[in-house]
């Protein structure tokens, strides 16, 4: 299995997704939702290549959706690096 890295980023968008959810939806919809994020992890650990390729964002940029979000990654050959994890709407260029 390939090792899966979250960049300081990722890790910033993961901690307000939660908090965000938490607010919204409650706690337990909250922690359900980034167990789903973390099953994609998992996902990318055993698949590196399954998100689509993002040239028009940046070179060797790939995004996998989840619910209302989208991972954001890069795939080196040795392990894959999640850049951002960042909700649908958001203006990904400005972000990434």
């Amino acid at each position: 299995m390939t090792p899966v890295e979250l960049s300081r980023q990722a890790d910033t968008d993961l901690e307000d997704i939660l908090d965000y959810s938490i607010a919204a939806h409650g706690r337990g919809t909250a922690e359900a939702y980034l167990r789903g994020i973390d099953a994609a992890f998992s996902r990318l650990s055993q698949y590196p290549e399954l998100g689509s390729p993002r040239p028009d964002l940046k070179e060797g940029l790939r995004s996998l959706p989840y619910g209302e979000h989208r991972i954001y990654y890069r795939y080196d050959g040795m392990a894959v690096l999640v850049a951002r994890v960042l909700h649908k709407a958001t203006d990904t260029e400005r972000h990434l």
